[in-house]
């Protein structure tokens, strides 16, 4: 026999189905369906599914018993199923779904700004330097004119010591 599915009372259904079934009295609060979906996250939060299992009967043509029935969709059974969401589960799906994310987008602005904050602060640090030793190497050249320098030298402990040394010696 053919299997129909339907809301329960044949709500939202043709009115026509309704003329053939007695004591049926659609109405959405006790036969609607409903799904609430969180806005950012599409997590279904309150659900309420309602199905009913109707019955097509008909004239069976040479089947004695068949023949006093009239075509009808018959109702069968209807159930409900509905469920919901809070409480922990609701606050770990919040937390990582929605603030977590937020966080996130904010966080890689500041480390943007952070790195190049440190590449600003390494530059002008390296170039202190570089003018330091500029000033220093200078300094020495106009106090003592004879004097030369010579390049860097490792150390024994694996430090840079300048050699200088005097040209007049």
């Amino acid at each position: 026999s053919p299997v129909f599915i339907s809301h329960p009372h044949f709500y939202n259904a043709d009115p026509v189905l309704l003329d053939y079934v007695q004591g049926l009295s659609p109405n959405e609060d006790e036969h609607g369906l409903f799904i609430d979906i969180h806005p950012q996250t599409g997590v279904p939060l309150n659900v309420s599914i309602r199905l009913q299992l109707n019955l097509y009967m008909k004239k069976v043509s040479g089947i004695t018993e068949t023949s006093k029935i009239s075509e009808v969709v018959m109702p069968m059974i209807w159930f409900e199923e509905s469920g919901y969401i809070d409480g922990p589960i609701l606050t770990t799906f919040h937390t990582n779904l929605v603030i977590l994310p937020a966080v996130m987008e904010y966080m890689q602005y500041g480390f943007i700004a952070l790195g190049l904050l440190t590449i600003i602060i390494a530059f002008l640090v390296h170039h202190r330097a570089r003018r330091s030793r500029n000033t220093a190497v200078s300094s020495i050249v106009f106090e003592n004119p004879g004097a030369s320098i010579k390049e860097p030298v490792k150390g024994s402990y694996g430090t840079e010591t300048a050699e200088k040394s005097n040209m007049n010696n």
